[in-house]
């Protein structure tokens, strides 16, 4: 079988331009060879006797957490938001309706409260060892109970200059809570890698990860954003970018390290470490 895989692999690249980024497409072609010997040498387990018990108890402990989230996000539904971070009142970004904000600010027809918020940013980003490029994030909340957004990473070869890779991303914002000191997000939606890369990840894969935000006090923001992309025969990439930026206004100047790992679940990955740069808008 893995003399097999080889041999498609070899003719798959051969109908391909030639890849740029040798480091990051073997990472992945490497760790699905691993994968398959593995996969030989493993034996199958019997069933314990006890599998139907234990079934029936992790069922009811799914579904209990499942009921806790659906109370807490639906408190998510009073939630409103400033025109940006730090616009009013010193600290205030996110009220709540009779709890955290004075009552004229929900009572004035003229006032700023509202139930959407919105940001887009532009970066500079560098992976040590394998590239440079440029990331491109919106995010918004359309209500306080579900948002959208949207990300584009584009990679450039720097070191032998010889194309480029790019991954969108596309899908929802669950918000599991919401405050000014500290904010959770779930974030779930599509995923898909273009231009020169291994045609192992030029397929549609399913995103899930998270994001939280702080504002502890004016003018800092703390934000760490975190997923996997997971795609065809068990491979994954996991993205993390940890942030720090400082408001002016309604811009938001940030710096954090930004961190790329691929390979194939249960077996070896390989991993860039890098920083990333860059101006953020809040409307």
């Amino acid at each position: 079988m893995k003399r097999i895989l080889s041999l498609v692999l070899a003719v798959l690249c051969l109908c391909q331009p030639i890849c740029a980024f040798g480091a990051f497409d073997e990472a992945i072609e490497d760790s699905q060879e691993k994968k398959e010997t593995r996969k030989e040498e493993s034996k199958p387990k019997k069933n314990s006797p006890n599998s139907s018990a234990r079934d029936s108890a992790e069922g009811s402990l799914i579904q209990f957490f499942a009921e806790i989230f659906a109370y807490v996000w639906i408190i998510n539904a009073y939630a409103r938001y400033y025109p940006y971070p730090y616009s009013y009142n010193g600290t205030k970004y996110v009220a709540y309706d009779g709890i955290s904000a004075d009552s004229a600010d929900f009572d004035d027809f003229a006032s700023p409260l509202r139930r959407q918020r919105f940001s887009f940013d532009s970066s500079l980003v560098y992976l040590k060892g394998l590239a440079v490029g440029n990331e491109s994030n919106f995010d918004c909340m359309l209500y306080p109970l579900i948002g959208f957004y949207a990300k584009n990473l584009i990679l450039f070869d720097h070191i032998h200059n010889e194309g480029n890779m790019g991954n969108i991303n596309l899908g929802a914002n669950l918000p599991i809570f919401q405050t000014n000191f500290l904010s959770l997000y779930l974030k779930f939606g599509w995923s898909r890698w273009y231009n020169e890369v291994t045609p192992l990840l030029k397929d549609n894969a399913f995103f899930l990860g998270g994001e939280l935000k702080s504002y502890p006090f004016k003018p800092l923001s703390l934000k760490w954003t975190f997923g996997w992309q997971f795609y065809e025969n068990d491979i994954f990439v996991y993205d993390s970018d940890l942030q720090a930026g400082i408001l002016i206004n309604r811009l938001e100047i940030f710096a954090g390290w930004k961190y790329l790992r691929t390979g194939t679940t249960n077996s070896d990955s390989s991993h860039w470490n890098g920083f990333d740069s860059g101006i953020r808008v809040h409307f």
